[in-house]
């Protein structure tokens, strides 16, 4: 019996454990459940930023291709993206230092962010709607690997209205080429309104996106270039001019133009616009005689002038003249290229058409005399030359020519009115121009425009080696540094009067 007894209560005891009752339970003092609170709301405080919301870009209102756009697109500024945000910021604060090495370190962040950006349309964005226009033109020449992203035209044509000529220039050169046909046609219209620009550099490449794509959208550019010709910043007339027998209808061509382009190409004070002028001439104006292989000038039979469909034929008289004009710039030893600055940036532009202006005329006498231009520019030039000299219109080329600094090979040599002369006879040519650059009276004010290179450096017969004045220098200072130092000093402190 006593044993039935145990056991009952030892059964009881256990039934009452497992269903908590007999007090085995502790009370609920709330203090779990503030527990368990706590631990929620830190969880949700540790969660990721959430993404950051991109507005779209503004739309393009679509418009004739004949018509100008009066109003350009709104900028849409976007968010950072959460992943590059204190790299960013960073960055931002680097490149706007008035230090230079603080802003040279900005730089090298930019890089550095931007390489992973080149298929990150929402960094791009953000880079290219930054504040500090440095920022945006490198990253403008990233934004172009982007030219098939649904984005990127709506983005590109905002920033025609840029604030910053500079940034409005680099924003247009991504409209030349690489686009679909329709995405170009959308943005014609609003590249026209840039032909009208304050600033040079943007109407020399709002007029090189129109004239590279005329054709292809086939819409007339005549009036433009008409127009182009009589600007007032030489890199722009340069580009129309060259363009002219690519849009001119033949009845256009006649012997008025033909004059304006001959003075152009011997007179003009800027070397760009006289390879331009040479080389419309040389489409323009085609000789009736052709060189045959053994290299004898020989006249184009009629049937096979006919079949070449040669523009409006000229008088024997101003066809030779053309010629002769071509001739004589085999000779001038200068760069056909031209410094443009940029009316709020610091950075200047340099356009250029060819190695050298001896180079552009060869070009220009070979499709004068219907022959495609071949091999290197020294060589085109030597040929020319010798072809010239024989008619009398251009002297006979040296044996060591050169056309440019590195053609001569030879250590120690420099490229002296075409002709790669030793350094010892450049030493006195050197110390005439520090004498003279000393003399000479600087301008306070750079100009907005000019030829490539120092004038004097060009007036001394050294155009085509720019740097003569640096590998001169260098030659006399490691051949004996106290020498080059005493003479440098004498030389300066010589009497301009």
């Amino acid at each position: 019996m006593r044993r039935t007894n145990i056991l009952y209560f030892f059964c009881l005891f256990v039934i009452l454990s497992i269903f908590g009752v007999g007090g085995c339970k502790k009370p609920d003092t709330g203090k779990e459940q503030g527990k368990e609170k706590e631990q929620h709301t830190g969880a949700e405080e540790k969660q990721p930023d959430p993404v950051a919301v991109v507005p779209s870009p503004s739309p393009i209102p679509k418009l004739e291709l004949t018509k100008k756009a009066e109003t350009l697109p709104k900028i849409v500024k976007v968010p950072p993206p959460p992943e590059h945000k204190d790299k960013l910021t960073k960055m931002q604060e680097l490149i706007k230092s008035k230090q230079w090495n603080e802003r040279s370190e900005g730089i090298k962040l930019l890089k550095e962010i931007t390489k992973t950006a080149q298929k990150n349309m929402h960094l791009m964005r953000y880079l290219v709607t930054s504040e500090t226009p440095l920022v945006v033109t490198r990253s403008l020449r990233l934004l172009g690997k982007l030219k098939d992203h649904k984005d990127f035209l709506p983005v590109v044509v905002s920033l025609l209205g840029h604030p910053s000529d500079e940034v409005r220039g680099e924003a247009v050169s991504l409209l030349t080429y690489g686009l679909k046909v329709e995405n170009v046609g959308k943005a014609i219209p609003y590249v026209r309104a840039l032909l009208d620009d304050k600033s040079c550099n943007v109407r020399r490449r709002a007029l090189a996106v129109i004239l590279g794509n005329n054709r292809r959208l086939r819409f007339d550019a005549r009036e433009i270039v008409k127009n182009k010709m009589e600007d007032p910043c030489p890199a722009v007339t340069a580009l129309a001019t060259r363009n002219l027998g690519n849009v001119l209808l033949k009845e256009e061509i006649n012997e008025k133009l033909v004059e304006k382009l001959l003075k152009k190409a011997a007179e003009s004070p800027y070397y760009l616009n006289r390879c331009a002028a040479m080389t419309a001439l040389g489409g323009l104006v085609k000789s009736k005689e052709k060189y045959d292989e053994k290299g004898k000038l020989v006249s184009v039979p009629k049937d096979e002038e006919e079949k070449e469909k040669k523009p409006k034929a000229f008088s024997k008289s101003l066809t030779e003249k053309v010629a002769k004009t071509l001739a004589e710039a085999l000779t001038i030893p200068v760069m056909p290229s031209m410094t443009v600055q940029y009316e709020d940036g610091k950075t200047p532009y340099t356009f250029s058409n060819h190695s050298s202006l001896p180079a552009c005329a060869a070009d220009a006498l070979a499709t004068h005399y219907g022959e495609s231009p071949k091999s290197k520019p020294v060589e085109r030039v030597k040929l020319w030359r010798e072809r010239m000299a024989a008619k009398g219109w251009s002297k006979k080329p040296p044996e060591n020519l050169c056309t440019g600094r590195r053609e001569c090979k030879k250590d120690g040599e420099i490229c002296y009115k075409m002709e790669c002369t030793p350094m010892d006879k450049i030493v006195p040519i050197y110390w005439e121009y520090v004498q003279k650059d000393h003399c000479r009276k600087k301008p306070q004010e750079k100009p907005k425009w000019r030829n490539f290179g120092d004038e004097l450096v060009i007036e001394l017969g050294l155009g085509l080696h720019w740097m003569f004045r640096h590998d001169v220098r260098k030659y006399l200072i490691e051949k004996d540094k106290e020498a080059f130092s005493k003479k440098f000093a004498a030389v300066r402190s010589m009497s301009c009067e």
